[in-house]
């Protein structure tokens, strides 16, 4: 490694060059591949094959697949192979492997932070699809490289009931747009898939507001999910056209939690939520943290608040990082003079732009009986 560094260095000079990163650089290393067989033995010993962060290749995932087979290592019931550098080579070689009949008791299973795209994906929904992972509990595909190809063919193949046991399904950092994420909710609505899901993962994918309409219609269906909405560096901006229409007849009464952070959510995009809002009687924390939202979305926000007792709850409101200025805090400060923000214990208004005037009139509004 010292070696590449020294050629690296030496391409450069002093006048042109004004910053230089290298990030987990493994130039003129020769990592040695692992020992399967060693970790073979100790995972029949203690029922777990775990290998995260051990650069672990396709190739040796095909080695590894085909051992699986063996009725030795059936009693595994957990499976870890996060961080690494794995494709759909991989992750085709294991769901093969599965269904031959390999792994039969895994119910953890996780590749997260690797390589795996669309067709990886298919050939694990194959597994599924077969009824061969019944037993799985947990799994998490998150930080990988599929999309909606991909996630439409796992929708396809969990509407089957294919996992009768899965509680916590974790899909979020991926390139799932729209119709992946509707495909997704789409199957989860139904009786049959996953019936005892508790928690769906999907935030940093790129879906829009109709994947989040797809998404909330999901939560309404699935009363059992955890009472909480992460959607968090998606691309929403705007609902979708009939969300609150589709809303008023099913209202999430139970939602408690809606990250929208980085979502390019701006004005227009509250005068919409303002409507969302009182159809939203149980939310406790909301975030709209890192977006284009100004003075008139939160004028827009706080009238909802005081005409439509909208979020009457509501103990957590984040608005880092917008284009806030003194209006705003005006704004906060004569809703709760008003008796409303009762229940408010954290209000986040960092890297925003004000001057003394609004900020005193917003400190003495919070230290009054009624705020």
């Amino acid at each position: 490694a010292a070696v590449g560094l020294c050629a690296l260095f030496s391409t450069c000079t002093c006048t042109s060059v004004r910053a230089l990163g290298v990030s987990r650089m493994h130039a003129g290393t020769a990592r040695p591949p692992p020992d399967l067989d060693r970790l073979l033995l100790t995972a029949n010993s203690c029922k777990k094959l775990h290998l995260c962060d051990a650069w672990v290749l396709d190739e040796h995932v095909s080695t590894l697949a085909h051992k699986l087979r063996a009725p030795d290592y059936a009693c595994i019931t957990s499976c870890y192979l996060d961080r690494n550098m794995l494709g759909d080579g991989g992750l085709g070689d294991l769901s093969r492997c599965i269904k031959a009949g390999g792994l039969p008791r895994c119910a953890y299973f996780s590749m997260s932070q690797n390589r795996i795209g669309d067709e990886g994906l298919r050939q694990l929904a194959q597994a599924i699809e077969a009824n061969k992972m019944a037993e799985i509990v947990y799994l998490n595909l998150s930080s990988n490289r599929f999309g909606n190809a991909g996630a439409s063919a796992f929708a396809n193949a969990i509407t089957f009931g294919g996992l009768p046991k899965l509680k916590t399904l974790s899909l979020d950092t991926n390139l799932i747009a729209d119709k992946g994420m509707r495909d997704l909710s789409a199957a989860l609505a139904t009786a049959t898939a996953a019936p005892a899901l508790r928690c769906f993962e999907v935030a940093s994918n790129r879906m829009g507001g109709a994947g989040l309409e797809a998404l909330m219609m999901m939560v309404v269906a699935r009363q059992g999910l955890q009472p909480r909405l992460d959607v968090h560096n998606c691309r929403i901006g705007l609902l979708a056209p009939n969300l609150v229409s589709r809303l008023h007849s099913s209202p999430l009464r139970n939602l408690h939690l809606l990250d929208m952070r980085n979502n390019r959510l701006s004005d227009a995009s509250l005068k919409e939520l303002c409507l969302l809002f009182p159809l939203l009687p149980g939310l406790l924390h909301l975030s709209l943290c890192h977006n284009f939202i100004g003075d008139a979305g939160v004028e827009l926000l706080c009238h909802a608040v005081r005409q439509d007792n909208a979020l009457p709850n509501l103990a957590y409101l984040g608005l880092n990082g917008n284009y806030l200025g003194d209006a705003s805090f005006v704004s906060l400060a004569t809703t709760a003079s008003a008796g409303h923000f009762t229940e408010l214990q954290d209000l986040f208004l960092l890297d925003v732009v004000v001057n003394d005037a609004g900020l005193l009139k917003l400190c003495e509004a919070l230290k009054s009986p009624s705020a």
